[in-house]
């Protein structure tokens, strides 16, 4: 998996976390992670349980580095520190149901990070990770932790996620509803989707076009009505709040639905429309809708409070 990707996964699966997050790290080589504890205790629900276990640190500096790393990751984290052993690989185990995985002692910059979801081998893992953290003052006899998994894992290195499960849209709808600024976490491709699976749970069919520059088609949304077979096009823009979408962005679109003949069209926004923009809009408002970040933060509280379609 690239670092875009698993940065991405890790930030979408912690957003719609609800139970916890556990994170196991080796002592002597640093954080190996594709994003920086600080982002990832901020993007944390402060329900959730956060618990951090250092491996491997030499009894004389237990203290020094128990003092330090509070100072890094602050109040929010129970730390255990273990005694010296050579653990292999880094974890994140988010929920008791995804592990990200990386080598403890990278030999090369372009670090492989590995997703792991078969409960089978999420729930051996996790469970390691228990038994560590009891024993975490006394010897560490289970001295090879993920070295077993972490080899036999890394064969199922993949380059990208495809996330369907209901209770993954439901957690982190949720997460976003009480957290909107985590929006900007995540990456334009899971806005696309995440924007999909609003539509989809409005009634509507959604179908994603591949992840390329598609001309003003992310999302095809088809639904039936008594009028007929209705097609609308879907342009996704996840900008930073000062990036506004202006009005070239809308007008290529409205050319793009004539083109394709479609019955109408929507922009969703992190950010906000320029006057421009909105003034393009205006004579053509029953052909296309805006979204903006307030609108989008709206539409996501009403969704975290309606139970998903089946």
């Amino acid at each position: 998996m690239s670092q875009e990707d698993a940065r991405s996964a890790v930030v979408t699966y912690l957003i719609g976390a609800s139970y916890g997050v556990d994170v196991m790290s080796a002592a002597q080589g640093g954080w190996t992670f594709p994003i920086p504890i600080e982002e990832l205790t901020a993007l944390c629900d402060n329900r959730l349980e956060l618990r951090y276990l250092l491996r491997g640190a030499d009894p004389g500096t237990q203290h020094l580095l128990d003092t330090n790393l509070r100072h890094v990751v602050g109040d929010r984290w129970q730390i255990r520190i273990t005694t010296p052993d050579h653990p292999s690989a880094n974890c994140i185990v988010i929920d008791r149901e995804v592990i990200f995985m990386t080598e403890a002692f990278p030999l090369k910059k372009s670090l492989d990070v590995i997703l792991i979801t078969e409960p089978v081998k999420v729930n051996a893992i996790a469970g390691r990770f228990e038994r560590l953290w009891e024993r975490s003052t006394e010897a560490d006899r289970e001295y090879f932790f993920f070295e077993d998994e972490f080899e036999c894992l890394s064969a199922e290195k993949t380059q990208s996620i495809r996330i369907v499960s209901k209770e993954f849209w439901d957690g982190l709808i949720r997460g976003l509803a009480a957290k909107p600024e985590a929006l900007y976490s995540i990456s334009p491709r899971t806005f696309e989707e995440l924007i999909a699976e609003l539509l989809r749970r409005e009634g509507m069919k959604t179908v994603l076009t591949p992840p390329t520059r598609d001309g003003g088609r992310d999302v095809l949304v088809m639904s039936s009505s008594v009028i007929g077979e209705l097609l609308f096009l879907v342009e996704c823009k996840r900008y930073a709040p000062n990036r506004p979408v202006d009005v070239s962005i809308v007008r290529e679109l409205f050319g793009v639905l004539g083109h394709e003949r479609a019955t109408g069209a929507l922009i969703a926004t992190t950010s906000y429309f320029t006057e421009a923009a909105l003034k393009f809009r205006k004579p053509i408002q029953y052909q296309m809708g805006f979204k903006d970040y307030d609108a989008i933060r709206t539409w996501l509280a009403r969704a975290a409070s309606l139970k998903s379609n089946a």
